[in-house]
């Protein structure tokens, strides 16, 4: 009975390191005939047949057609828990290539390769031109964000027409359902603007949109805070502005022009009054008036 006992263990033994050995070796074939497939789409890519290659990575993601709702879950499931055991070896093997430096340049390495490039969320048999598409868009929203930020910025108010450059810019950049789709936030981080700036670029954009003609110039109120100054003229020009009470504490020189032999005039000082005090203002033709 022991022997018997044992002989079973032995087969059962057997069997299941054959049935292990069996997967592994469709595992691997599995895997040779996915990377054969992603270089036929890369090669086809490459030489501008875009749409075959899309076709061909489309049936290598097929699911049989033939399965049930029922069968369709289950096979889903178990695929679920294979690849979270995958996952976890492959893991394991990942956290044993070295250090921090090290591990980080084979992942930059591994994830570069074309193969894995194909695998990753929205890479499969992407062309050349969506890649530079891709590209361009972020250098778009880069130079939109210096746009705002460096070229428009400024510590004063703005005029008239850098407020209409701006608003139309940011009507151009704001889909109108951005708010509804909670993307206000993140269009506020891209651009490097207030959020109370995208909110109202997005009213701006929904109002060329539902009325349909055009950009209209936006008018702003005069500014507030600016200085009148001919308060200040007016106010030299008076007799409050030259009396005696004033800051010009020291005689000035006046200097007369030439007799007519065209001899220039001799400097003379100015009488001093009680208190000593003499002012030149500056009239509006350029000549001085002593006060």
């Amino acid at each position: 009975d022991v022997a018997e006992g044992g002989c079973d263990s032995a087969r059962d033994a057997a069997r299941d390191a054959a049935r292990d050995a069996a997967r592994g070796a469709a595992r691997v074939e599995a895997g040779s005939e996915l990377r054969a497939t992603l270089r036929e789409i890369i090669s086809l890519q490459k030489s501008g047949r875009v749409a075959e290659a899309r076709g061909l990575a489309a049936r290598s993601q097929a699911k049989p057609s033939e399965l049930d709702p029922e069968q369709d879950a289950k096979l889903a499931k178990r695929e679920a828990e294979l690849a979270k055991k995958r996952a976890q070896q492959m893991r394991a093997d990942f956290f044993s290539l070295g250090n921090w430096s090290l591990t980080a340049d084979v992942l930059k390495r591994f994830l570069d390769t074309p193969e894995v490039k194909q695998l990753m969320p929205g890479g499969a048999a992407q062309s050349r031109a969506e890649k530079n598409d891709e590209k361009t868009a972020a250098a778009l929203l880069i130079a939109a964000k210096s746009f705002f930020g460096e070229i428009m910025s400024t510590k004063g108010r703005l005029s008239d027409s850098d407020m209409n450059a701006i608003w139309a810019t940011i009507a151009a950049l704001m889909p109108a359902g951005l708010i509804d789709g909670r993307g206000g936030a993140s269009a506020s981080r891209i651009l490097g603007v207030h959020h109370r700036v995208i909110t109202k670029g997005v009213e701006v954009r929904a109002g060329l949109e539902e009325h349909g003609r055009g950009w209209v110039q936006l008018r702003y109120s005069a500014h507030q805070d600016r200085v009148d100054l001919r308060l200040i003229a007016e106010w030299w020009h008076s007799d409050e502005g030259s009396t005696e009470d004033n800051q010009n504490k020291e005689p000035v020189r006046v200097y007369l022009p030439g007799d007519h032999r065209g001899r220039l005039g001799a400097a003379r000082r100015a009488p001093a009054r009680a208190p000593t005090t003499v002012s030149a203002q500056v009239t509006e033709s350029g000549g001085a008036v002593g006060g």
